[in-house]
């Protein structure tokens, strides 16, 4: 039997945040993703999200051994990244949801102008201006839901998915410059089967790891 479970987390950008749309408007600026076409809110998408919790979760697991499990991304394997996230052969657990300012009336979006370098000569290229779209410093806020097998107290696997999201460093582009990184976590939310486990989490996973950064 399964039992649902939901962490809800939020994101600090102190230096303001990059997620390019892939596209620019009137083919000269990169516009950051936003919710909708024709609106100002501005998104990580739930994809996005995804992708940077399982870098992160991969990289513990390598590093650290966190996950007491070898990755090894096969159809039977049970490893935290292939429950949680899945593979090739098989579909993960998690569901992941856009991640979005808390406040969106003090979203405040800006545009900065700068030059291509030459590497080689370490001066500017002439005529190659470029402009990107940013997001001032700002708090967004996500949801991660899903269904783990029942037990008694909190699954191994739901530790390590929240061990993933204290870890966090960035999202998006333009890092180099101080946009996209991560100045706190802070999950504001742990339930599995409806039980809620914020302020007890860490003790849990303090026999086998030693989160960072996270926030109560």
């Amino acid at each position: 039997m399964n039992a649902p479970f939901e962490l809800t987390f939020t994101v600090t950008f102190p230096e303001g945040l990059h997620v390019g749309a892939g596209f620019g408007f009137y083919s000269t600026i990169d516009a950051v993703q936003r919710k909708r076409a024709g609106e100002e809110t501005p998104i990580v998408p739930a994809t996005a999200v995804k992708g940077r919790l399982r870098y992160v979760l991969e990289r513990l697991i390598a590093t650290t051994g966190c996950c007491w499990m070898e990755h090894k991304d096969v159809s039977d394997c049970s490893c935290p990244v292939c429950v949680l996230f899945g593979n090739i052969h098989k579909q993960g657990s998690a569901r992941f949801a856009d991640l979005e300012p808390v406040e969106e009336k003090e979203v405040k979006l800006s545009q900065h102008t700068g030059v291509v370098l030459d590497r080689r000569r370490g001066t500017a290229k002439p005529d190659l201006l470029y402009t990107y779209e940013y997001v001032a410093p700002l708090v967004m806020r996500t949801s991660i839901k899903g269904r783990m097998a029942l037990q008694n107290g909190i699954p191994d696997n739901l530790l390590c998915l929240a061990l993933a999201v204290t870890n966090l460093d960035a999202f998006g582009g333009k890092k180099t410059v101080g946009k996209g990184r991560i100045g706190e976590v802070t999950i504001q939310s742990l339930k599995f089967n409806g039980e809620e486990w914020k302020d007890r989490w860490v003790k849990e996973a303090s026999v086998k790891w030693a989160p960072s950064n996270a926030t109560m």
